[in-house]
């Protein structure tokens, strides 16, 4: 059974805001073992890879530099 995720939503809790880049952080110094749900909506990019750019395009998306499509 695959789980629906919402692209940028790394807690997912419905909504992407500081707590998502912070748990994307968190997993990228190795700190947390993410879910393959959270991995698949903290690529944010969609190249396949989850590292920085991920976690500054979310960033971007919550200043509203930047919208996911």
């Amino acid at each position: 059974v695959m789980e629906a995720v919402v692209t940028g939503d790394f807690t997912g809790d419905g909504s992407i805001n500081n707590k998502d880049v912070a748990q994307l952080l968190r997993h990228l110094m190795d700190k947390v073992t993410p879910t393959d749900a959270q991995i698949r909506a903290a690529d944010v990019n969609g190249n396949g890879l989850v590292d920085a750019r991920d976690a500054v395009l979310t960033l971007r998306v919550i200043v509203g530099k930047d919208a996911l499509d």
